[in-house]
């Protein structure tokens, strides 16, 4: 008979590392106890202040409804501030997807946890796949202003190392 893997901390929830942070081991741990196969969706960590942050993009296991719920207003939000950027006539599609995206659910659930707010702080966030173009490139700076302006290096799976400061992208794409 199949069983589910163990169930780890809840998604939304930090906890103090037990080892100093390794981004591509979190990742490799995340994916073998969600049994997400290499190929399957994308995950992104982070630390912040010590505490160690995942998340997965909306389709993967171990998104929850709270991700969702948060996602849903961060996009209707963002459709309300940026109009010229973010589509009211297509919510569900691009670029409003990036909020359901990996590093944007890494970001709201670090933000969760911190009061609403990342202002002040300076992370850097991993990600197992590229940071996609149009999406993310558009929609993450935009959501950084929105929690607070953190600085955020983003190391993504293609091995680029791009950084996003006072909800801007100081590298080229």
């Amino acid at each position: 008979g199949h069983t589910n893997p163990p169930e780890p901390t809840p998604p939304g929830t930090s906890q103090p590392p037990s080892q100093p942070f390794n981004p591509r081991q979190n990742i490799d741990i995340y994916r073998r106890i969600w049994n997400m196969g290499p190929d399957a969706g994308t995950v992104a960590t982070a630390e912040i202040d010590g505490q160690q942050y995942m998340g997965v993009n909306s389709s993967g296991p171990g998104y929850t409804q709270e991700d969702r719920v948060a996602a849903v207003f961060m996009r209707d939000h963002l459709i309300d501030r940026y109009p010229d950027v973010m589509s009211a006539d297509n919510a569900g599609r691009k670029p409003n997807d990036a909020v359901f995206h990996a590093e944007a659910t890494t970001l709201l659930r670090a933000a969760r946890a911190g009061g609403g707010s990342l202002t002040g702080r300076e992370l850097d966030l991993h990600v197992d796949r590229r940071t996609c173009n149009p999406s993310c490139m558009e929609v993450l700076p935009l959501l950084a202003r929105e929690l607070g302006n953190p600085t955020i290096r983003i190391f993504d799976g293609s091995g680029r190392d791009l950084t996003i400061r006072n909800g801007n992208w100081t590298f080229a794409r």
